[in-house]
């Protein structure tokens, strides 16, 4: 399984199988589901790495602080989740149950990113000229996949270092030096997530 499979898709698979008090029954097709689930991780920083570039986005110069007046709702929606998601990977870390962090992380970057959110603001990324609304959008997405970087890099170590590279955080030469990530409150909107909620099932 590591010479065909990786060590870090055998890791993530047997953290998140189980409980770690459990007995873990190995599954070659849950292994793979694990590696397909990396896969659309890995698409979700190629598509932010390939427009980012394309349109010279520098995050030195377009912080959420900046535009934050100028965030869209589904903006301020997914950086709200992104908070709860921070809050419930760290409680289930701290209390050892790994399965349930990294399931939160796998869910987060699956279903609200890869599957709504990065649809959602993808007609914004083709716009040619340098619009607001464009930056905006890149600057929220570079915001949750620095985080997700921070939050998946205990458990698939050598696949958040390959797209740290791709992705710098700012003036950090690993991701294993960064910082575990915390909530910040103002991103907190549990309201729009009912909306959201809502939104996503009428879709």
């Amino acid at each position: 399984v590591l010479r065909d499979y990786g060590a870090d898709v055998l890791r993530a698979y047997l953290i998140w199988k189980a409980a770690p008090e459990d007995t873990l029954h190995f599954d070659l097709d849950e292994l793979k589901q694990i590696k397909r689930i990396l896969s659309i991780i890995w698409n979700v920083y190629t598509f932010a790495t390939t427009y980012m570039v394309l349109d010279e986005f520098n995050p030195k110069e377009w912080s959420l602080k900046d535009v934050w007046e100028n965030l869209q709702p589904e903006d301020r929606w997914i950086l709200s989740r992104c908070q709860n998601m921070i809050a419930n990977v760290t409680e289930n870390l701290e209390k050892l149950q790994l399965h349930k962090a990294l399931r939160e992380i796998f869910d987060f970057m699956v279903e609200d990113v890869s599957r709504f959110y990065v649809r959602l603001i993808r007609r914004r990324t083709w716009i040619e000229t340098e619009e607001t609304e464009k930056f905006t959008a890149y600057t929220t997405l570079y915001t949750i996949l620095t985080e997700i970087l921070k939050l998946l890099s205990p458990f698939t170590p050598h696949f958040t270092e390959i797209l740290h590279q791709h992705l710098p955080i700012k003036g950090l030469e690993s991701i294993h030096m960064a910082d575990w990530p915390t909530i910040n409150e103002r991103f907190l909107d549990l309201k729009l997530e009912e909306d959201f909620k809502v939104c996503r099932e009428t879709v």
